[in-house]
């Protein structure tokens, strides 16, 4: 899957006063610029049409209970929504809950979370039980054991349905007007491409500017699509002639 991580503010605590809580937005003082960070890997995502059993704090409930069982850190695993134009349920787009590893190529800890979820499931409702706020978390723990019984185990291709690989002088590119992901020395940024250019120097994407003005030119290498989100277009290269724009980019989930 493919992770982007937003910072979205941070928490000041001094002495035995009480923490202050610092939001990032237009009105921060401390918010000079969006701080974000895409990586791809692996992890466990789940979806059911009842909405109480893909919670943040569900997921929390079980990757707490993971951990234990399988000593595990928690700060090397993350809680998220996961967005996905196909799913082994068909070509409808899905949202749901997944948590992943929180390092960038995965450290493949989750596959024993997706081995063995049953147990963790369990543990998950002995440790909820034996918790103050045991009625918040049991039961939707315990109606997510009882639908995880009734599931049936599905092969499907381990990569997903793959992109229509470049002919010739076809390469498929990122839309005018998408919104995709800008990796550079400074880390990852979304940004919004304007066009795209073939020039003597390769292949080139101008970016919206952050500062009116003036053109944002990157090599395109440096320009990811962001799956389920970005459009992508056909275009070939010796006679600028761009095809039919394509869907959302797609994966197993992002």
């Amino acid at each position: 899957m493919q992770v982007s991580e937003r910072v979205l503010g941070f928490i000041e605590r001094r002495g035995r006063a009480a923490p202050e809580t610092f939001k990032y937005g237009p009105t921060s003082e401390y918010s000079q610029r969006r701080i974000d960070r895409l990586f791809q890997t692996t992890g466990v995502c789940w979806y059911f049409p009842d909405v109480t059993l893909q919670t943040d704090a569900l997921a929390a409930a079980i990757l707490k209970a993971f951990c234990i069982k399988c000593a595990v850190q928690e700060r090397d695993l993350g809680v998220g929504r996961f967005h996905a134009q196909e799913t082994p349920l068909g070509l409808t787009p899905l949202q749901g809950i997944c948590i992943y590893d929180a390092a960038d190529g995965s450290l493949r800890l989750t596959q024993r979370l997706a081995e063995g979820f049953a147990e963790v499931l369990e543990a998950a409702s002995a440790l909820a039980r034996s918790e103050a706020q045991s009625d918040a978390l049991a039961r939707p723990l315990e109606k997510l054991e009882d639908e995880f019984k009734h599931l049936e185990r599905s092969v499907t291709p381990a990569e997903g349905t793959p992109e229509r690989p470049p002919e010739g002088d076809w390469v498929v590119l990122v839309a005018p007007g998408s919104r995709a992901i800008y990796a550079s020395e400074d880390g990852t940024a979304e940004v919004e491409v304007v066009t795209y250019r073939y020039t003597p120097q390769g292949l080139l994407y101008e970016l919206m500017p952050p500062t009116p003005g003036i053109k944002w030119l990157v090599k395109a290498s440096s320009v990811q699509p962001m799956h389920g989100q970005t459009k992508t277009v056909r275009v070939n290269l010796v006679t600028e002639k761009a095809s039919q724009s394509n869907s959302p980019c797609r994966s197993p989930a992002s």
